[in-house]
């Protein structure tokens, strides 16, 4: 499966000559393992991949048709509320093999589409909405909002607003633990003040049943960058990448990683306490910028 996904999106070179810029970013595959969801950064659509044959089987356009705040310049000439394309942030697949797309950016909505791509409820969701995630039960839509600061949760069914969530700083990506009973929310950058003994990102974890978080683990201290969540199989463990600024030492060695490391945090899933950190780069070479994290069916 993932020698296929890869090969997908190393062709996407040769799709977009004879398109637009098609600029792949997020992807999720459905449920059945036939077939794969990838958004289209700027080219305002999701592509949809024949898993199987390894080609693009469609293309599902974008439009922000929810209501939009009208200037004053905009009131008096028209323009702002009016539907137009839209390039896509994030996509997740329900179990029924439902997609939700999140687009927009400071006018963010979230678009459900049914499985075989008919466009269904679409809803407003803030600015800069991304990395929707959706229940095991498929009832509930998660939805970070990287610049409000918080989790938008949805009806999954409706894309009515159940509930918001505040979390600290630019939220990135999100994963749920076991049971969906915590979901687990990347802090980009730290939110505490450069002058602190301590700078560091934190991980949001969320009582999904009681709408909260229930606490915001600290990494470890000079960690930031934190892009990418992923959760075992089981959601017992979760997992979270980022960097390692080491600003508290002098200036040395930057072609091997010494001044900025790449690290994999570790969480129980179940109990949302912090385990270890662990370092990815070689003894002479950087591992830079780790981002996304995925674990194997097998676990």
């Amino acid at each position: 499966m993932k020698r296929v996904v890869a090969g997908v999106l190393a062709g996407f070179a040769v799709y977009a000559e004879a398109a637009s810029y098609v600029s792949p970013e997020c992807l999720a595959v459905a449920p059945d393992g036939k077939r794969a969801y990838v958004t289209s950064a700027t080219g305002g659509r999701l592509l949809v991949i024949d898993l199987g044959r390894a080609k693009v089987a469609g293309e599902w356009l974008l439009k922000n048709e929810t209501e939009r705040p009208r200037g004053f310049w905009s009131s008096l000439f028209g323009g702002g509320a009016t539907a137009g394309p839209a390039d896509p942030s994030g996509v997740a697949v329900a179990p029924d093999g439902t997609v939700f797309v999140t687009g927009g950016g400071a006018e963010g909505f979230v678009q459900k589409f049914a499985a075989d791509g008919t466009p269904a409820v679409q809803a407003a969701a803030g600015h800069t909405p991304l990395a929707p995630v959706v229940s095991p039960d498929g009832a509930t839509l998660y939805v970070l909002c990287r610049f409000d600061a918080c989790v938008r949760v949805f009806d999954a069914r409706t894309l009515n607003v159940k509930a918001t969530v505040p979390v600290l700083r630019e939220p990135f990506a999100a994963a749920l633990g076991a049971g969906g009973r915590l979901l687990f929310v990347a802090n980009l950058l730290p939110a505490c003040r450069a002058t602190d003994a301590v700078v560091a990102a934190s991980v949001s974890v969320i009582d999904t049943s009681a709408g909260h978080a229930v606490q915001h683990v600290l990494l470890p201290n000079g960690s930031t960058g934190v892009r990418g969540v992923g959760a075992s199989p089981d959601g017992k463990y979760v997992y979270v990448t980022h960097t390692f600024g080491r600003y508290q030492l002098p200036t040395t060695q930057l072609e091997r990683g010494w001044m900025n490391t790449a690290g994999l945090s570790v969480f129980n899933g179940e109990t949302g306490a912090y385990v270890n950190t662990a370092l990815l780069d070689d003894v002479d070479l950087g591992a830079a910028n780790p981002w996304g994290v995925a674990v194997s069916p097998d676990g």
